[in-house]
């Protein structure tokens, strides 16, 4: 098949989740011997316009037209490009997470009865978009993804001598420092922690270099001498092997996708995590059983959850295991595979 691919430019950051996601999709198309058309642009006509010079210098039609998006207005793009470039092709709206900007709200949801077919991460994204005016009938959940044949357990003794850090438990955070993602409820529901046990650190791995606001709280809770972080591009799964536990504290959904691909990650590593008991997480791992889970920015509750990750290492493995039964759901062949199927049933 001829594909075009949409989808927002990236940041100028080869750690951002959705340019590894996105681009890791392109690449096993790619090997599937499908011939791929990709265009990251924020602008609809710029996209419009890149897709009919692609058009015309590679002298092909496209079966499929996808977008990938937070922003439900953004199908805008997948519309004019079939109007205007390939009439013939079918049409696909991914929406990854909710957006963070105005012009992204779901009260833009109805642009998605547009498109051929829509897909979500999970159940709770599509009732939001159904209560918002999509027609159900034009919405999948299709999961998120990640490569399961590089996110695999490794020796955590033997990276902990490797990298410095024998004898230490690791509370551990990586991606953005956004507000969303709870950094500061971390850092607070760790202090105590850290300050009562000093074989105790937290590393954090941000996507970005640190913002002094989160610099100026380490050094008001008085634990900067155990608190790291790391903004060079590291080995991510030797470093979520390193880890006792990751901590994922998000206080909203917004501009996280509904399938974090960090909490993917963590579970196919066997790593016990602590995160929120959002809706959409839900989905994905049962807490208690597999993951711990706590209310979004309860401080308290957190470092409970922490605490007793770190004193209960068995039972902590234990949940790891359960979650890591999941993870098969999340492989990047497997959602290909689903995508493909889309695509072929929507030109029959």
């Amino acid at each position: 098949m001829n594909i075009l691919i949409l989808s927002n430019s990236f940041l100028n950051n080869s750690k951002e989740s959705a340019e590894i996601t996105i681009t890791g999709y392109v690449q096993e198309l790619e090997k599937r011997g499908h011939t791929i058309s990709f265009i990251p642009e924020k602008g609809i006509l710029k996209t419009v316009q890149k897709a009919r010079r692609i058009k015309k210098e590679k002298n092909i039609d496209f079966d499929v037209i996808h977008g990938f998006s937070a922003a439900p207005l953004l199908a805008a793009k997948v519309i004019l490009a079939k109007f205007i470039v390939s009439k013939k092709a079918k049409t696909v709206q991914t929406l990854k997470s909710y957006s963070k900007h105005f012009f992204g709200s779901l009260y833009f949801s109805f642009f998605l009865n547009f498109p051929d077919k829509i897909t979500v991460s999970t159940q709770e994204f599509k009732q939001k978009l159904v209560r918002h005016g999509c027609r159900s009938k034009k919405i999948d959940i299709t999961r998120s993804h990640i490569d399961l044949t590089r996110f695999i357990p490794l020796n955590k003794e033997e990276l902990k001598e490797k990298y410095g850090f024998d004898g230490k438990k690791i509370i551990f955070y990586y991606g953005s420092f956004y507000r969303s993602k709870g950094v500061p409820e971390l850092l607070k529901a760790s202090q105590k922690i850290v300050q009562d046990n000093s074989d105790t650190i937290i590393l954090l791995c941000p996507r970005h270099s640190v913002d002094q606001e989160i610099l100026e709280l380490v050094q008001s809770l008085n634990i900067q001498k155990q608190v790291q972080f790391v903004t060079d591009n590291v080995n991510i799964v030797e470093y979520l092997n390193l880890a006792d536990v990751l901590v994922l504290p998000y206080t909203s959904m917004i501009g996280t996708e509904g399938n974090p691909s960090c909490l993917i990650e963590a579970a196919a590593c066997k790593i016990p995590i602590v995160t929120s008991d959002f809706p959409e997480l839900k989905e994905m791992f049962e807490p208690e059983k597999e993951v711990l889970m706590t209310h979004p920015g309860n401080v308290p509750e957190l470092e409970a959850k922490i605490r007793q990750t770190l004193h209960d290492p068995i039972q902590a493995q234990k949940r790891a295991e359960q979650a890591f039964k999941r993870v098969n759901q999340f492989d990047i062949t497997k959602i290909v595979s689903e995508f493909l199927n889309i695509y072929s049933s929507l030109n029959k």
